[in-house]
């Protein structure tokens, strides 16, 4: 510290202030994800008049929004307290233990929050993911959050002891920078790991190139929330503890900005416009086309009746002479016929809800690839012929 006074005047030492990017991320990007936030529950509500929208998908991203607003509240209260300036300039006002009694619970919030959403985000994949090896995939992504979590709020505990160090006498502490670091560090690579799980998916499917960008394009909105976690990480590189409050300012910064954008990241793929843009020219070698809406994935294939009597409700029926014509119940079952005297069987589901109708012949028939937007069907017998048609949710 006294090599830096050295190059500086006392008076640049005093004026300096680094709190006014931390109070300008933090209102933008709490906005952002604020909106969005309201956004994705607006269109799950108008997508269902029941409760069922209100899932545990839902209710993880909540408590990892909650953490989110609550680290960027402490971003700008610690700036009331000086953070953005100089650690000798903080402390001559006496208000550098309330500054480390908020950046304290800030890191627990963002702990706490970056790991809901982490949460969030993967059990969105379990729901339109369903071969095996990509379901494990999920699981071993949210044990290595929930051990990340674990892990590092034992290092909190155990880096200052008796805990009140944190803000009492922080420098008297374990090298808590140290486990700032490692902290970011492995924070960065599961991030990777859950990215990678939509883009493995699609790197799977009969597409084209530009076919596969553009599908890829609504999942790696996430690839902004890895770039705001290596921020993170190389500026807390950077840092040292010498100047605490002045030189932390720029890992701060990213920190919000990183759990604001994940909430982000977790809202998009529920936003029905961007998914229809994103998804509109997704068409070939995927014979299934569906309309995803917020509530979830509808799906129908209409073929020609099967020999194998159809174990579901009124799933064969002759067109009559009005033509096209529907019929809902409440199995969610929807048929339109075509054309007079056209026979046809129906097969439904909707994939948020988790179900899946039975197929007529389980052994020649069955789902390859599921996603929000899209279905892919293998048929071991060339006697089955579908036909997958897009339309809107009954």
């Amino acid at each position: 510290m006294v090599a830096m006074m050295t190059t500086k005047s006392a008076e640049e030492w005093r004026t300096e202030n680094r709190s006014p990017p931390v109070v300008i991320v933090t209102i933008i990007a709490t906005t952002l994800s604020t909106t969005l936030m309201i956004f994705r529950f607006i269109s799950r509500r108008m997508a269902s008049s029941s409760f069922s929208a209100w899932d545990l998908s839902n209710a993880v991203l909540l408590l990892g929004y909650g953490g989110a607003f609550m680290t960027s509240i402490c971003g700008i209260l610690a700036t009331t307290k000086g953070f953005g300036r100089h650690l000798a300039f903080v402390a001559g006002h006496g208000t550098l233990e309330e500054l480390l009694l908020i950046n304290f619970i800030a890191e627990q919030s963002y702990l706490v929050g970056i790991t809901a959403i982490k949460i969030s985000i993967l059990l969105f994949y379990r729901r339109i993911f369903t071969w095996k090896k990509h379901v494990i995939a999920i699981y071993v992504c949210m044990g290595m959050a929930v051990t990340w979590l674990l892990v590092f709020e034992v290092t909190c505990l155990t880096t200052c002891h008796p805990i009140n160090l944190w803000w009492k006498n922080l420098l008297a502490c374990k090298n808590p920078h140290a486990d700032f670091v490692a902290s970011a560090a492995t924070n960065s690579a599961i991030d990777l790991a859950i990215l990678s799980i939509p883009i493995w998916v699609i790197s799977q499917l009969g597409l084209k190139k530009t076919q596969k960008l553009s599908a890829a394009g609504l999942f790696c909105t996430g690839g902004l929330v890895i770039f705001a976690s290596i921020g993170r990480m190389v500026a807390l590189i950077q840092t040292s503890m010498i100047d605490i409050t002045y030189g932390y300012v720029p890992a701060a910064t990213w920190s919000i900005a990183e759990i604001n954008l994940a909430v982000v990241s977790a809202c998009l793929p529920f936003l029905q416009p961007l998914t229809l843009r994103v998804w509109g020219g997704v068409k070939s070698q995927i014979t299934s086309r569906s309309r995803r809406s917020s509530m979830g994935l509808n799906f129908r294939c209409s073929y020609p009746p099967d020999p194998y009597p159809p174990p579901y409700r009124n799933s064969n029926e002759k067109c009559s002479s009005d033509g096209d014509r529907e019929s809902r119940g409440d199995d969610d079952m929807k048929r339109i016929c075509p054309s007079e005297g056209e026979s046809f069987t129906v097969v439904e589901g909707n994939a948020d809800r988790s179900y899946t109708p039975p197929l007529q012949d389980p052994e020649a028939a069955y789902i390859k690839v599921e996603t929000s937007v899209s279905m892919e069907i293998e048929r071991s017998s060339q006697a089955w012929q579908g036909k997958w048609e897009k339309w809107d949710q009954v």
